[in-house]
């Protein structure tokens, strides 16, 4: 679970950020004053700039402002499928994703006016939380919707982005297990492994059920075979593209360096 990779929460004024560079920010109000509305996008612009560019980056929260349907002059960080008119604060939200190469990933899937609305009171509704993240990421983002019904706060609803990230294993040696040389069970080895046989006695099968009775010729006859026939060495799998590079190898390069 990534939940349980969160090592450490960094909190910023109304924005957090943890090292796994997931985001969730709240914007300031329409009615506020236009100082405050300044001082709220300098911090997320602080709060970008902490983050490498080698890192991924997902932002999402209530930014307060309209991006719209349109994506006119905006087509490198808009989809096109948003919802409403754009405002002045749209304006800003799509200028300072472009700056820093975000999309708006709302505004990548088209959807039915259900699953764009993000507030809704009455009659009022528009769409004013949204997920931003890096372009070159746009192939994790594989789905991104309002869930109708589902509220976070009063008359907001629930905005969900869906994201694929790959994994990665850490790649360990493998060990290969010694193994019977059945293999070399020929010729004068057949006569020896049945007189090795031989020697072993007659099993007593007369208190035994058929499944013990298996397992006691088999232990049996891999006892003899190991001891007849003997074991390969378990030794670490070697890479495909390095088998060759044996002792011998290493011998003879050692005597032309030398």
């Amino acid at each position: 679970m990534l939940k349980d990779k969160v090592v450490q929460v960094k909190r910023i004024s109304d924005s957090f950020r943890d090292i796994i560079n997931i985001s969730s920010t709240y914007a300031t109000q329409v009615g506020l004053d236009e100082r405050v509305k300044i001082q709220f996008l300098e911090t997320l612009d602080n709060l970008l700039q902490e983050i490498p560019y080698t890192e991924k980056i997902y932002l999402g929260g209530d930014l307060n402002g309209h991006v719209g349907r349109s994506n006119t002059n905006f087509e490198n960080v808009h989809g096109g499928y948003g919802f409403g008119d754009r405002n002045e604060m749209g304006n800003k939200i799509l200028d300072f994703a472009s700056a820093y190469n975000l999309i708006i990933g709302n505004t990548y899937f088209k959807k039915k006016e259900e699953h764009l609305i993000t507030f809704k009171s009455g009659s009022s509704k528009s769409q004013i939380d949204f997920f931003l993240f890096r372009k070159e990421d746009r192939k994790t983002c594989k789905d991104c919707k309002v869930i109708p019904g589902e509220s976070l706060a009063s008359q907001h609803r629930m905005l969900v982005l869906d994201i694929w990230i790959k994994h990665k294993k850490k790649k360990t040696n493998k060990v290969q297990q010694p193994k019977i040389c059945w293999w070399k069970l020929k010729g004068e080895s057949i006569s020896i492994f049945k007189n090795e046989v031989i020697k072993e006695g007659k099993l007593n099968l007369e208190e035994e059920t058929y499944t013990q009775m298996w397992d006691n010729v088999a232990n049996s006859l891999k006892g003899i075979a190991k001891k007849v026939l003997g074991e390969s060495k378990g030794k670490q799998k070697l890479d495909k593209e390095t088998w060759w590079w044996n002792n011998s190898i290493q011998d003879m390069a050692e005597i032309t360096n030398g």
